[in-house]
């Protein structure tokens, strides 16, 4: 495919420190170009390792301007439109080495439960984007091979949930490894800022879920483009002024019976927006933290699904000011300053992902601040096209790949898109989908008062979080079509 491939300098969260290209272009037997295969000393120091070749096979792609991305990510480099691993030679390897470690009991060659995990983790990863439409799935034999060589690894990979239990709380190691800062300074808002205290449970950070399902929903909306949600997604709030105001925010938000929109009575701005928040709805002050936290759920011996202490991601938002008073204006100048891409100073945000390197390494329990670097968007709120596939995403070219890239966004940059205002206004938990619907909630014309569906929030565990979580994965298409594989090896 590349005539040419050779390793650069690049950041090394989202590309490869140690890729050795194993070809570059050389012609095989018939004369026809090859396509370069590339493999990673990730879980092995010997790149031959079938543990490395099996994560190479599905994560690592190669770029149109022969750059190899995608060593360390959380997530694949795969998206609604992908053809990659469905087609050509990518496929073909992907089932090969996957039934190759089949064959010879691939989970044998490593014991460490952690890289265990952390394998199946990614598999799973890969077979709930293959799963997106389950028919095609067990109608394609093409997309079926790679399904049932998918769930054979995963079986063989599996802990049992006891193991699970004890696999290492990578977030109190990343705490105890005081790299990062424990206090948020104000002064230096691009901070690498970790809060110690965030799990401890009589603490100033309440976990908080609806009463009435699963946590961050719209995280969770397989439906909605995020093909990677095989986690528990928890929320936790923290008011400035400790626990106690914040338990007490969260009873008066429960009982705030008024509606959450008003009319607006301004006759020069009510044509553009005729409803606004209401003022009267429990502020949250300067200094209020809200956290969202992504942990791993796992495939246990038994077939069974278990929470695991395995923290994937922790994003951060801090209020950098008391909440403004949601005029039209305001609103106006907010949407406008969003639509031009700024990072608000209103709010600070920090995001940490685990990094199998140092999560391997024992370095900071895996997690890196990854707040200021940029990546492609896979996921949750992603686009449908294919970044890697130049003939199925528009206006890209081989000469500036990353340049062009839409999704080759800066992480800050990203939050603002969902958590564009101050305060409860964009409080999604509470909000329910308000950062998707705020143009037609402000501006749908409705005359009078209303009341857009919100979600009733209480104070909660995370352990009912996590039984939530599962028990919404359970009722799952992805789900159902891998316990359908899985109960046939």
């Amino acid at each position: 495919m590349f005539s040419e491939v050779k390793p650069r300098h690049l950041p090394a969260f989202h590309l490869i420190a140690a890729v050795l290209l194993l070809t570059s272009g050389r012609g095989d037997s018939t004369g026809q170009e090859q396509e370069p295969v590339v493999t990673t000393t990730l879980y092995h120091h010997d790149p031959e390792h079938l543990w490395n070749r099996v994560h190479a096979a599905l994560f690592i792609r190669l770029g149109p301007d022969g750059r190899a991305y995608g060593e360390d990510r959380l997530e694949p480099l795969l998206w609604n439109e992908s053809i990659h691993l469905l087609k050509g030679k990518s496929a073909a390897r992907a089932v090969s080495v996957l039934e190759q470690f089949a064959r010879e009991r691939g989970e044998t060659l490593a014991d460490d439960p952690v890289k265990r995990a952390m394998l199946q983790r990614d598999l799973w990863l890969v077979f709930q984007w293959l799963a997106r439409d389950r028919d095609a799935l067990m109608q394609d034999p093409a997309r079926k091979r790679l399904g049932v060589a998918l769930a054979g690894a995963i079986r063989r990979l599996a802990l049992t949930s006891e193991q699970i239990a004890r696999l290492p709380d990578n977030y109190a190691s990343a705490v105890a490894a005081r790299g990062f800062s424990e206090r948020f300074d104000p002064e230096e808002p691009e901070q690498s800022y970790l809060p110690p205290d965030l799990f401890n449970p009589d603490g100033p950070w309440v976990c908080v879920g609806p009463t009435d399902g699963p946590t961050a929903p719209v995280h969770l909306d397989e439906g909605g483009g995020n093909r990677f949600t095989n986690s528990v997604f928890l929320v936790f709030l923290k008011l400035p002024d400790g626990r106690a105001a914040t338990l007490d925010f969260l009873k008066r938000l429960a009982e705030f019976a008024g509606p959450l929109y008003l009319a607006n009575a301004d006759a020069n701005t009510k044509q553009l927006f005729p409803n606004l928040p209401n003022p009267a709805l429990p502020p949250w002050p300067k200094g209020t933290e809200v956290a969202l936290v992504r942990q791993a759920l796992l495939i246990d011996s038994n077939g069974r699904i278990v929470p695991s202490p395995l923290t994937e991601k922790l994003q951060l938002r801090v209020m950098g000011r008391d909440p403004p008073a949601m005029t039209a204006q305001a609103v106006e100048e907010l949407g406008q300053a969003m639509a031009e891409g700024y990072a608000d100073r209103a709010q600070a945000f920090v995001e940490f992902q685990l990094r199998r390197t140092a999560l391997f390494a024992g370095r900071t329990g895996g997690l890196r601040d990854v707040s200021g670097e940029r990546d492609f968007k896979t996921g949750f709120n992603a686009y449908s096209w294919d970044e890697f596939q130049l003939d199925h995403a528009p206006d890209r070219s081989t000469t500036s790949f990353l340049q062009r890239s839409q999704l080759f966004r800066n992480q800050r940059a990203t939050c603002i898109g969902c958590h564009p205002y101050p305060g409860v206004y964009i409080f999604n938990s509470f909000h329910g989908d308000f950062p998707f619907t705020v143009g037609r909630e402000l501006r749908d014309g409705r005359d009078g008062d209303y009341v857009p569906r919100s979600f009733p929030l209480a104070a909660t565990s995370r352990a009912k979080v996590a039984q939530a979580a599962v028990a919404w994965k359970e009722s799952r298409p992805g789900w159902q079509a891998l316990k359908e594989l899985l109960s046939k090896e």
